[in-house]
């Protein structure tokens, strides 16, 4: 794509999508503007710069924003009006949003999202944001002396001014200007995914914001107590509450009078500035003052503007006095453990809002260092989560902290190895450079740590342990002494650790035998060599694993055989529900290669791993090269297994090479077949997810509509099946 061959097919790609758009269809005109947003991204920016001088004639870098190809905001414009037709308003806005971010100076950003905001009824902030799009643009063209396209700058400036006649109908008070900063600067959220919770909103702040006369909804706070108002308002999504403030003072006096509308969930807004932080700030200390408890239960930063902001917007966090916080996140690409140690030290310790801090969560950008002090800081820690987001060096930050400040030098030689009651979970991951395999450079205290912290300690009430790109090359006797240590541990997770496979997690088990039982095993190897038979257990052995629900081994080293016996040797109780194989290098089902004809190699049956775990609701082969005629087998299997008996309901196939005709196969979707079905006589699921792979639409259609899938999912622009944040935990 960085060549000018690449670009000319693209150009006709994207004639092509506007063709299906005109034409109304849509979906195939999503599918080409969804190839083409990903090739314009993948583009280094060196190739973009020669792009943008060589092929368009224009400068390597733009005036205002970052270097994209200059295709790129056509392109987003025209997939967030599909995702318009289409109904997908959510999806058009976030299109709009980043369009405004790439081309700060253009107009087609803010035309596309003042034009759905007005579509979901939300005048104000179409003003808002027509009015930013002209004052923006006025200011470059005087500084910078720019030409921008004339009808698309007059329709932006008809726009802004058809909505400022609008807004000011609405008669909002004079004071809107000031309440508004603190609103939207401050840019915090709180998490919904219900629906109907934004029916709800929605309803409510279209009664403020449609013009005098026009609304039959009532003024909620003529009529109803605080209470009353307390259960409406906390089912708004939180960036609409803060718009509700807008509507008068009377709402805005009311609603900071109800603390739990606020407390439970602050969320800042990613690229915070300091000036935004302290007035969120403020409006949490005025809503503070109506209530005794004066308890933030959430406290979330993602990231601030730059290293300058974070240093000031730690301390304030730090010496804030006007409330505590139950629970503190920290994610920022400045941030390190040693400059929060160093904010305590200047601050002579005095921490006092950080100390009811039950669940602590650190996003951080080098090895954590003097990590011993965490436990004795925060006595009341329940969950402790470290994050190490970036792979630099811990040098340049081990100097934040003065190693000569008294209190610092009696902790550290105060620190105990005694119990830590208060945990219950531990998450810790790694960044996968941070491995002497993947840099070359010997770990020291100057350099990195790749192996797993506090594996000395005891937490003799943890219930969940993650560990995430370590190295356990001479840790595995220290993590047998630690589960003898953690008795009550019912959750584990081991992804992408060097040095440790499954089968010596298994030894660990068998030679340690500790008093655990598990109900969730999630242990995905780094790399194997070699597959395992676990012919050295017996079928009294891993007591540990006896009450599992989950079992997830993606990536196992085990052979077929091997996989089998372990299902014998832990599944007794029949107690595994939820079963993830998928990418698998030794376990194979009957495909058309040659697996199917080789006698002497075994091959996984359906129908015996049915047998063997015949609670199983959830099961996961995604990459192991499934095609039709493992559909065929399948169908076979759950036949003859029982299709009462079985109670699949979820099932991932991403990435094989199945077919549309392996898929009516293995639900048996024959017309023929379909008049004679009878209830309970054929296979069903709930649903199925068959990303990365291209199924004709008519085939997942007639799936859905007669019954056999309920909820369908084929996305054909995902890449890869592991997803940092969503079904994985190495960081990418």
């Amino acid at each position: 794509m960085g060549d000018k061959w690449g670009d000319l097919l693209a150009t006709d790609k994207l004639e092509l999508a506007v063709l299906y758009f005109k034409s109304k269809e849509y979906e195939k005109a999503l599918k080409l503007y969804n190839d083409l947003v990903q090739n314009y991204t993948n583009i280094s920016v060196a190739s973009l710069q020669e792009l943008r001088t060589q092929l368009y004639g224009l400068t390597k870098t733009p005036v205002e924003g970052p270097v994209i190809h200059p295709k790129l905001g056509t392109v987003l414009d025209q997939r967030a009006a599909t995702y318009e037709k289409m109904g997908q308003t959510d999806r058009a806005l976030k299109d709009g949003f980043q369009l405004t971010k790439l081309e700060p100076i253009g107009c087609k950003g803010y035309l596309r999202v003042g034009k759905i905001l007005m579509l979901l009824n939300r005048e104000w902030e179409s003003y808002k944001w027509y009015q930013k799009g002209v004052s923006k643009i006025e200011k470059a063209i005087k500084e910078h002396k720019i030409e921008v396209p004339h009808k698309l700058f007059k329709s932006l400036k008809d726009k802004y001014l058809e909505m400022k006649e609008l807004v000011e109908s609405t008669q909002i008070p004079s004071g809107k200007n000031k309440v508004e900063y603190s609103n939207q600067s401050l840019g915090m959220r709180r998490e919904t995914t219900s629906s109907a919770n934004s029916n709800t909103a929605s309803t409510i702040v279209r009664a403020s914001t449609l013009p005098s006369g026009s609304s039959t909804t009532e003024n909620p706070f003529m009529h109803f107590p605080s209470e009353i108002l307390q259960i409406i308002f906390q089912f708004i999504p939180f960036k609409q509450l803060l718009s509700c403030h807008l509507v008068c003072k009377n709402w805005y006096s009311k609603l900071t009078q109800i603390p739990v509308l606020y407390t439970k969930k602050v969320n800042f807004k990613v690229q915070i500035t300091l000036e935004e932080f302290l007035s969120g700030v403020a409006l949490l200390k005025k809503v503070l003052r109506w209530t005794n408890l004066k308890m933030l239960h959430s406290f979330r930063l993602r990231s601030s503007l730059n290293s300058a902001h974070l240093n000031k917007i730690i301390s304030t966090i730090i010496t804030e006095p006007s409330f505590s916080l139950r629970s503190l996140e920290i994610f920022d690409p400045s941030f390190s453990f040693q400059l929060f140690l160093s904010k305590l030290i200047r601050f002579g310790w005095k921490f006092n809002n950080l100390k009811s801090v039950e669940n602590l969560r650190f996003g951080i950008n080098s090895s954590i260092r003097h990590e011993d002090i965490i436990f004795e800081l925060f006595k009341k820690l329940k969950t402790f989560t470290i994050l190490v987001l970036y792979p630099e060096m811990s040098g340049k930050f081990n100097d934040l902290v003065n190693q000569n400040d008294i209190r610092f030098k009696k902790l550290l030689s105060e620190i105990k190895h005694s119990d830590y009651p208060s945990l219950e979970s531990l998450i810790l991951i790694n960044h996968p450079k941070l491995c002497k395999d993947a840099l070359g450079i010997f770990p020291n205290f100057e350099s990195y740590n790749p192996y797993p912290m506090f594996l000395n300690k005891t937490f003799s009430n943890l219930q969940e342990l993650t560990i995430v790109s370590f190295d356990f090359k001479f840790q595995l006797p220290a993590l047998g002494e630690f589960f003898l240590r953690s008795p009550k541990l019912n959750r584990l997770t081991f992804e992408n650790n060097a040095h440790f496979t499954l089968f010596e997690f298994f030894q660990l088990l068998k030679n340690y035998n500790p008093e655990f039982k598990l109900n969730n095993l999630t242990f995905r190897e780094l790399s194997n060599t070699g597959s395992s038979s676990l012919n050295e257990f017996q079928l009294n052995d891993l007591s540990q694993l006896n009450e599992l629900a989950l079992l997830d081994i993606n990536g196992c080293s085990l052979s077929c055989k091997g996989f089998l016996r372990l299902l014998k040797i832990i599944n007794k109780s029949r107690t595994i529900t939820s079963l993830l194989i998928g990418n698998s290098k030794y376990l194979k089902f009957k495909t058309d290669t040659f697996y199917n004809r080789e006698a002497t190699r075994s091959i996984l049956s359906l129908y015996d791993l049915l047998v063997e775990v015949p609670e199983l609701t959830q099961l996961d082969l995604h990459n192991l090269e499934l095609d039709n005629q493992s559909m065929k087998q399948f169908s076979k299997d759950i036949k003859r297994f029982g299709y009462r008996n079985c109670k699949l309901t979820t099932l991932d196939m991403s990435f094989s090479k199945i077919e549309g005709i392996g898929l009516i196969d293995l639900f048996e979707a024959f017309p023929s077949m379909m008049a004679k079905r009878e209830p309970g006589f054929y296979f069903v699921v709930s649903r199925l997810i068959i990303d990365g792979m291209e199924i004709s639409k008519s085939t997942l259609d007639l799936l859905v509509k007669n019954g056999y899938v309920g909820e369908l999912r084929n996305n054909l622009n995902k890449q890869r099946w592991q997803e940092f944040g969503v079904n994985s935990m190495v960081v990418s």
